[in-house]
């Protein structure tokens, strides 16, 4: 598109949407670039580069790399603005990152108010500084969070895994728990006490792939089975009836998965 400028010449503007269409395409290290090209650029580049955003990426486990990204998002508030799906992903199985021990997370986490995607990777739970735990909690209680999971997480105690489940949005549609595991589980007790304060969520899609016994009675309490459209769970000696109690409760699952563990897999479908 040609536009007249005073002097008399023309100048050739690129169209608005061409431009973010070309960036929807670039990766990016790219995009980084592209920000500081020229400010037609700098919205959707940006958009682009905080979407998906992970705590920390791997080489980048460090106190200046979390203190340089709270600086960044202190004097640039609108960029948390749009960060819709945040990892916070330990590295290693066995060490705590850096983060995980840092109480600069928590005045990040604050400012994440749009987020919709939350996947959580902790195995060393009890590792966390105090006010980073505490952080997280506040995290997963967003009404704007619509996705959550839970991956390789490892709890010393059961009542710590209430604590998250109590924090759980009713705006939930799709949880996620895989090889998540509760070293106590005297689940009957903790879940019993903490069931008032459980919100009741509609969930269309639930993975439960987890060692923890507790996950599989609080979807029979919180979950609205009814609305239900996807469930994948795994099955084991001990949780047996409690996911015999899921399959007849929900009435309308399009999609079953079911794994034995130790025996053998099976998927099946059934359409509604």
């Amino acid at each position: 598109m040609a536009h007249h400028n005073r002097s008399g010449a023309f100048r050739t503007v690129c169209p608005q949407e061409l431009i973010d269409l070309i960036l929807g395409k670039t990766d990016k290290e790219t995009l980084k670039s592209c920000a500081l090209v020229a400010r037609s650029f700098r919205p959707t580049s940006q958009t682009l580069i905080f979407s998906d955003l992970t705590i920390l990426p791997p080489g980048r486990d460090s106190i200046p790399a979390l203190q340089h990204l709270a600086d960044v998002l202190s004097a640039s508030p609108h960029l948390a603005l749009h960060v819709r799906t945040l990892n916070l992903v330990q590295l290693g199985l066995h060490k705590p990152c850096v983060w995980m021990q840092s109480d600069i997370l928590s005045a990040i986490l604050s400012v994440f108010t749009n987020l919709e995607s939350l996947h959580i990777r902790i195995y060393n739970w009890d590792s966390l500084h105090l006010n980073c735990e505490q952080a997280i909690y506040a995290l997963i209680g967003r009404s704007s969070l619509s996705s959550i999971e839970f991956e390789e997480v490892r709890l010393e105690r059961n009542a710590t895994l209430v604590s998250l489940l109590r924090c759980l949005p009713a705006s939930l549609e799709s949880a996620s728990f895989s090889n998540v595991f509760a070293d106590h589980w005297s689940y009957g007790d903790d879940l019993e006490r903490a069931s008032p304060e459980l919100h009741k969520l509609r969930l269309a899609s639930l993975h439960l792939d987890s060692y923890a016994p507790t996950l599989f009675h609080w979807a029979i309490r919180a979950v609205d089975l009814e609305c239900l459209r996807h469930l994948h769970t795994t099955v084991e000696e001990d949780t047996m009836d409690v996911v015999q109690q899921l399959l007849d409760s929900a009435f309308y699952v399009e999609t079953y998965h079911l794994s034995f563990r130790d025996v053998f897999c099976a998927c099946f479908r059934r359409f509604s």
